[in-house]
């Protein structure tokens, strides 16, 4: 039976990792391999890890320095020895019976990669299931890079995903870059021309955490946003120029997220990198494609510039 290479980084997360863990051990599907990522945790991460290892010999704790998720990942990736691979977050759980329906899905299609689907748990225990399709899809060859480029909801995260080792094993995360690394990921793996299958099969559950770093002064870390957006780009420019409208409206994505995530960011810098940001989507507005609610407020409050009025009302009702 095949194995199954699991990743997960963790950094300070000596509450949940535990959990994390034993919710891939404890599968169907015994045959796993599971990489734990300590990334120089501070709190008791690495004692938690050294003791269920001890317990399971299916456990590999990696121990490193403080490098970020990309690098963590990056550190598994290079000692996994599975014929396939997967992702998950050391706050997050797999569920029951995910990495075996996974697997016959792969087996019975023979994708290279089989997308699941996941429940988002809130602090107050309400759950909430998304599902990217209704009934199961095949995208094959360019279909999966177009629907990247679309910014189908399926390609946002590396977790949920069961990846086949031969086909995409070789890709590695770009080291300093942690935010909006999931996404560039598997842009990159589209552009391998993999078989994807989208299905409904329940893979994760994702705990949603109290967001706190609009709260953040600003750093650069903000600018991986549009970094991947650019780089998406040029990766088109160079290679397939016929999707080059789509990679557009993907760069003004990547300006929207960036001004979201600067609501609540004071200081001359944000100032300057919203004002670029809104000019942006302003003189390429023809390309965006809408999507949800939130975003298309964002593109109007920019286009229009009205971003400051947009910041203060905001703040009037993250107040409330």
């Amino acid at each position: 039976m095949e194995t199954i290479s699991v990743i997960i980084p963790a950094y300070n997360a000596e509450a949940t990792i535990v959990r994390a863990c034993r919710s891939v051990l404890e599968q169907s599907h015994k045959n796993v391999e599971l990489l734990v990522v300590n990334d120089g945790s501070r709190d008791g991460t690495g004692a938690a890890l050294d003791a269920l290892a001890a317990q399971d010999s299916r456990l590999k704790c990696i121990h490193k320095e403080n490098g970020g998720v990309s690098a963590a990942r990056n550190s598994a990736l290079e000692r996994m020895t599975g014929e396939y691979f997967t992702f998950l977050d050391s706050d997050d759980e797999m569920e029951p019976g995910a990495l075996e329906s996974l697997l016959e899905k792969a087996r019975e299609t023979g994708a290279d990669v089989v997308c699941g689907s996941f429940s988002s748990i809130k602090p107050d225990g309400t759950v909430l299931t998304h599902r990217y399709v209704e009934e199961q899809t095949i995208w094959t060859e360019l279909e999966t890079l177009e629907n990247s480029l679309k910014d189908h909801p399926a390609t946002h995260t590396v977790w949920g995903k069961l990846y086949r080792s031969t086909t995409l094993g070789h890709l590695r995360f770009e080291p300093g870059r942690n935010i909006h690394e999931d996404g560039y990921y598997v842009f990159e793996a589209a552009l391998c021309r993999p078989k994807m299958v989208v299905t409904d099969i329940p893979a994760i559950r994702h705990y949603l955490r109290v967001r706190r770093s609009a709260q953040e002064p600003y750093s650069d870390k903000f600018l991986c946003l549009t970094y991947f957006a650019d780089k998406k780009y040029e990766r088109i420019e160079k290679e397939y120029p016929r999707y080059l409208p789509l990679a557009e409206n993907i760069r003004i994505k990547g300006r929207i997220a960036m001004l979201n995530s600067m609501r609540l960011v004071k200081g001359p810098e944000a100032r300057q990198q919203e004002r670029m940001a809104a000019a942006f989507v302003r003189s390429h507005a023809r390309y965006y494609i809408p999507e949800s609610r939130g975003d298309r407020i964002t593109f109007w409050a920019a286009r229009l510039g009205l971003m400051g009025l947009y910041r203060w009302l905001y703040c009037l009702y993250a107040r409330i």
